[in-house]
């Protein structure tokens, strides 16, 4: 089943095997920067995030992420998508993510709009899963 619409992806998500909610007032474990040029993916990338008790940054572009890397006291992880905008190579976005935060991991996701958007629902609470994996592993 292909879909454009990513409001299915947070009912299909909802409905088969929510994922682990946490209230607004409980504090907030890990910090992330979700970067995706997509505005759509990007959102709904990120408040899945916020579900599972992320802080989340966003940014559109690699300029953006930048900024955020210099700014936020702590970041630690980068989800991007491989081809962002304003991102001279994979390595110098790894490198100006690690001279700001040692610790940061940073998760290349090759086409995240189509991640999101086009594959089976499920693929969201999957990715969101691999997220909550490798921050766990802090």
């Amino acid at each position: 089943m292909r879909s454009g619409n990513i409001e299915a992806f947070d009912a299909e998500t909802a409905a088969n095997g929510p994922l682990e909610m946490y209230e607004d007032s409980l504090q907030r474990t890990w910090t992330v920067i979700v970067a995706e040029a997509d505005q759509e993916v990007r959102k709904a990338v990120a408040a899945a995030l916020w579900r599972i008790g992320c802080n989340v940054a966003q940014a559109p572009d690699g300029r953006v992420v930048r900024t955020l890397l210099r700014t936020l006291e702590r970041v630690d992880l980068l989800l991007t998508d491989y081809h962002l905008p304003a991102v001279v190579s994979s390595i110098e976005l790894t490198a100006a993510a690690r001279a700001h935060h040692p610790e940061i991991k940073v998760l290349f996701i090759g086409d995240l709009a189509s991640l999101v958007k086009e594959r089976p629902p499920g693929c969201l609470r999957d990715l969101v899963g691999v997220v909550k994996a490798l921050l766990e592993k802090s």
